[in-house]
Order: structure tokens, then C-alpha cells, then sequence
């Protein structure tokens, strides 16, 4: 008997033995099965196919990539300010054109975009020329306006540059030569209603800034020269500019001698120091026999002299009574020794 119940008990242990290990590979298969059957994950490949490294999370798993569409990635483009856009007409960039005589020259003198015409026109003579400027503007294609030059010239220089490029205007600019090497210069420009011409006129020339190109103006600036008695008969000049009230020198700026040879003190003359802007710095005395070198002037109220031996600059004061100044109410010969021309 007990050798059945023991031989029961080892039967019993066999069968529980094979039905575990059966259990174990069941499971060990199952564990196969589904790591074998993960898809692989997406590898970013660089140009030149080398795999990215795998980032990984915080417990040593791997982050997931995101997962490619096959479409290029979306660029946003950079934030770009819109550009300020000018008037209408308004230009980029200074105008200019050298007029020939004869030759009508087109362009848009009032930027009301109609084309209009302007014309040196010159009639010869034995000695000397007429000359006349004579526009027809795009908004009345069938009238002229001519302008007569009042004086006979020996030559007429002219050119259409655009001075101010706020005003939606061009400037017409003509210098006329005549007898004793006088000039004198003329301002041309549409008026306000746009159907007529406005000029001024000036005594003086522009002078050439480059011959062989003919330019007479530069960005809207040319530079006008103009003859002066102030201590003697010279020319001075500087950079001017025009606009609807005329032309005036840039920034104000004095006229300057072109040349002239030191001026004899006469008599002893009280004037002020100033420094190299103008502003006055002290007082001094002049005295006969010493001589001054002008070195600019607004041909209208006063002189700028530098003194003699020194760095030192005055200023001479002075009114005009017709081309004369008067230095103390007496004529500037009365304290300079001064050479005029006819």
C-alpha cells in the first residue's frame, strides 16, 4: 500500500513538473513574438545618410520622431517692412539736361505726367544774337509762351536740372553773355497754376563744373559767380540752389572771393573779430598802411577780411548806394585804396 501512495505521489509531481515547463516556453514565446513584430522606427537621414542619434526620454526609452509626411517642410518667410511709397511724380533722383540751341529739349517741367517743351531759341546777327525761351506745356499742346531775352548776347549757356525735389517742379537755368564780360542769369519754372512761366533774373554766371560733360549743376546745385566792388572789383561765388521763391546760396552760406590782392588801409579803421562762423569775438583797429586779404561777403552789409601777420579774421561793415559801399557813411576809398573796373 505504501508503496502505491509513493509511486501516486511521484506520478503527480512528474505531471506538475512537464505542465510548468510548458507553461515557461509558452511564455517565453509570446515575449519573442512581440518584440519581433514592432515596426522600425523612422531614421532622419542627413545628406550624406548618416543616421541621427536617437534622443532619449528620462527613463532610457526612446523619444518618438515625428512622423514624415514626404512633403517639404513650411518656410515662414522674414517680416519685411512695406516700402514708403512717394507722391505721384514725385522723383527718385535729380533731374538734369544741358539745353542747345535750337534743339527742342522734352521733359516734364510741373510733374503733372503731360510732356512738355522747352526751347533756347537764338537769332544770329553780324556782332551779336537774340535769344528767346520759348515753352509749350503738355496741358495746352497748341500755345507757346516765348520769352524774350531783352538783351543782345554774345552766347547763351542754359540747362534743366531739378534743384527741389519736394516742389514738383523743374528749374530752367540760362546765363547770357554780353558786352565788358557782363552776365546775367536767368530763372525759369512753371507757376502755381501750371499754365504759365515765372522768372527771375540775376547778375552773375553759372560756372562750368565740368566742361566736357557740360554739367553745370550737381544735385540740384550749381555754382553761381557774381561780380563785386565791396574793396575793389572782383568776382565771388558759392554753391546756390533754387526753389519757388528764387535762389539763394546753401545754407546760407557767405559768397567767396576768387581772387583779389591785398587791399591798402588807408586810413585807421575800427572793425570787429570774428572767428571762422562769424561770430563776432572782439574789437580792433586797422591801421594805415596795413593791408587786409577779403575773403567772402554777402555783396550786401559787410566783408570778411583776414587781417595782416595773423590768422586772425574782421569784419567790415558797409552799405550800399548803388554799386558803391559806404564804410561809416564815406566811401570805402576814403578808407582803402581800392581798384574798380568800368
Amino acid at each position: 500500500m505504501k508503496t502505491i501512495k509513493k509511486t501516486l505521489a511521484l506520478l503527480i509531481a512528474l505531471i506538475l513538473a512537464i505542465t510548468a515547463a510548458a507553461m515557461g516556453c509558452s511564455k517565453s514565446g509570446q515575449t519573442a513574438d512581440v518584440s519581433n513584430s514592432a515596426e522600425p522606427q523612422n531614421t532622419q537621414q542627413t545628406g550624406d545618410s548618416t543616421p541621427e542619434p536617437t534622443t532619449q526620454g528620462p527613463e532610457g526609452t526612446a523619444t518618438p520622431e515625428p512622423e514624415a509626411t514626404g512633403e517639404p517642410a513650411t518656410e515662414i518667410p522674414p517680416t519685411e517692412v512695406p516700402p514708403t511709397e512717394a507722391p505721384a511724380n514725385y522723383p527718385t533722383e535729380h533731374f538734369y539736361a544741358p539745353l542747345d540751341e535750337d534743339v527742342p529739349l522734352k521733359c516734364d517741367l510741373d510733374f503733372d505726367g503731360l510732356e512738355d517743351t522747352v526751347l533756347l531759341s537764338v537769332t544770329e546777327g553780324e556782332y551779336d544774337n537774340e535769344y528767346s525761351l520759348v515753352f509749350t506745356l503738355g496741358c495746352n499742346p497748341n500755345y507757346t509762351i516765348s520769352l524774350d531775352y531783352d538783351y543782345p548776347s554774345y552766347y547763351a549757356i542754359g540747362f534743366v536740372t531739378d534743384c527741389d525735389l519736394t516742389d514738383s517742379r523743374l528749374d530752367v537755368i540760362v546765363t547770357f553773355s554780353f558786352e565788358s564780360d557782363d552776365n546775367s542769369t536767368c530763372h525759369y519754372r512753371v507757376d502755381a497754376s501750371g499754365e504759365s512761366v515765372d522768372f527771375n533774373e540775376y547778375g552773375g554766371y553759372v560756372q562750368c563744373l565740368n566742361e566736357e560733360d557740360r554739367i553745370y549743376a550737381d544735385e540740384g546745385r550749381f555754382y553761381f559767380c557774381e561780380r563785386t566792388d565791396v574793396l575793389g572789383t572782383s568776382t565771388v561765388g558759392a554753391f546756390f540752389t533754387a526753389d519757388k521763391d528764387g535762389w539763394h546760396p546753401i545754407d546760407g552760406k557767405d559768397l567767396e572771393y576768387n581772387y583779389i590782392p591785398p587791399v591798402k588801409c588807408i586810413r585807421d579803421l575800427e572793425v570787429k573779430l570774428v572767428d571762422k562762423d562769424g561770430n563776432e569775438t572782439g574789437e580792433t583797429v586797422i591801421r594805415a598802411g596795413e593791408t587786409v586779404s577779403p575773403i567772402s561777403t554777402d555783396n550786401a552789409t559787410y566783408v570778411i577780411v583776414l587781417l595782416p601777420g595773423s590768422s586772425e579774421l574782421a569784419k567790415i561793415e558797409f552799405k550800399l548806394e548803388g554799386w558803391l559801399p559806404y564804410i561809416n557813411g564815406e566811401p570805402q576809398h576814403n578808407y582803402f585804396d581800392c581798384m574798380y573796373a568800368d
